[in-house]
């Protein structure tokens, strides 16, 4: 369960992640990364098979992402842990899994089957 208040959560930007939104699937938790799962966003930076698009469409889901996790009526479930040392949870507001939420808005791709749209 998440308890930390939703106004405190953002982009993470350049500062040390304590609590905030990485990209449209990861946060930090007072520190703790949080990979959510069942879904794939699009990258900001680094290897971008979609160019500047790929880039914005990332952007864009960081953002849908900042305001689910302030909309309040969250619940978490871990799951594990991933190759980097990443929390594995999966991610619920209001009982909808977020991972639908962001693969219908058209912000992410459902794993492990959903095509990397935004690599075109």
């Amino acid at each position: 369960m998440i308890s930390t208040p939703a106004h405190a959560i953002d982009h993470c930007g350049n500062r040390k992640p304590v609590t905030c939104v990485e990209d449209g699937q990861t946060v930090w938790l007072r520190s703790e990364a949080f990979r959510f799962q069942g879904y794939e966003v699009p990258r900001t930076s680094g290897a971008l098979c979609g160019g500047s698009a790929e880039a914005e469409l990332g952007r864009r889901a960081a953002d849908r992402l900042v305001d689910i996790l302030n909309s309040g009526g969250l619940f978490m479930h871990r799951t594990g842990e991933d190759e980097e040392g990443r929390t594995l949870a999966k991610l619920f507001v209001s009982g909808r899994d977020v991972g639908e939420i962001m693969v219908a808005a058209g912000l992410a791709r459902r794993l492990p089957n959903g095509r990397k749209f935004w690599c075109r």
